[in-house]
């Protein structure tokens, strides 16, 4: 399942790169950012497109949760993020996101997940949830008052849960068991680490934009993994410590774990805008 395309990063790169080098000719007697904690609290309204594939004794089949599940592609999901400045130009970033998606289909292809088999025909109750955390350290190498310009490093986490339930033959070492309903789940952890950069430009004191992109891909034993990420934010602060933004991410990551005794692939593709009131301290 692993792909050999060029990554989704590209493209921003090109954006991001020569808009740096436009907007660090700002004054050079600025002073560094202010604030020494950042919080953003709000929602995210996602578009999904998402793959499993779960096997044992079998191999597992890869399911399109939306299409094979009738898993709903939109989901409305908190998000929390923000950092913490530890000095002049090192600052420690964090973001919380979950979702929880689940539907009924009537399946037209035999599905394997885990050591069961469920059959075409068979109406099946599937679920998917997804906590995201990620932490990353960043180091400014530029830090003006109006703008700031720095790379990043850290992982991101995907704490991931899915669930099928119907009619299913049992496919096991002693033989098979058909005709009994039966549910089955995975729990799994899908850690990426990651490389991005990150900005931030003021047109004034209150309304200023940034944008991160984010991406690596690589094996480590049993695992593989891969990731991109970009968002871009506009922000309006209103008060000394409040204030409101929005912005829209666009995130595209692979993961599989093959051992002797089990096999997980996670294709997870998702994007939309962001709302969030701000918080500065």
């Amino acid at each position: 399942m692993r792909e050999t395309r060029k990554g989704a990063l590209g493209p921003f790169l090109g954006v991001l790169l020569p808009l740096s080098c436009l907007l660090v000719a700002g004054p050079a007697s600025a002073q560094s950012l202010p604030e020494t904690f950042h919080i953003n609290v709000g929602g995210f309204f996602q578009n999904y497109e998402s793959n499993v594939a779960y096997g044992t004794n079998l191999k597992g089949t890869p399911i399109d949760l939306e299409k094979d599940l009738g898993l709903g592609d939109n989901s409305t999901s908190l998000r929390v993020d923000g950092y913490w400045r530890m000095g002049k130009r090192s600052r420690l970033s964090f973001n919380y996101t979950g979702s929880n998606r689940s539907g009924d289909r009537v399946l037209s292809r035999d599905i394997v997940f885990g050591d069961r088999t469920f059959h075409a025909g068979a109406t099946i109750s599937g679920a998917f949830r997804v906590s995201l955390a990620e932490i990353y350290y960043g180091y400014s190498f530029v830090n003006q008052s109006n703008f700031e310009l720095g790379a990043m490093i850290g992982v991101s986490s995907y704490f991931t849960k899915a669930e099928l339930e119907g009619t299913a033959t049992v496919t096991g070492s002693g033989g098979s068991t058909s005709g009994s309903f039966t549910s089955e789940a995975k729990s799994f952890v899908a850690p990426i680490p990651a490389l991005g950069a990150f900005l931030r430009y003021s047109f004034t004191d209150s309304i200023g934009v940034s944008g991160q992109i984010r991406g690596l891909r690589g094996s480590v034993g049993d695992y593989y993994g891969s990731m991109s990420d970009f968002r871009a934010m506009l922000d309006w602060r209103f008060s000394k410590y409040v204030g409101i933004g929005g912005g829209y991410q666009y995130v595209r990551i692979r993961f599989e774990k093959t051992t002797e005794d089990e096999e997980i692939a996670l294709t997870l593709n998702y994007e939309g805008p962001l709302g969030y009131l701000s918080f500065w301290f």
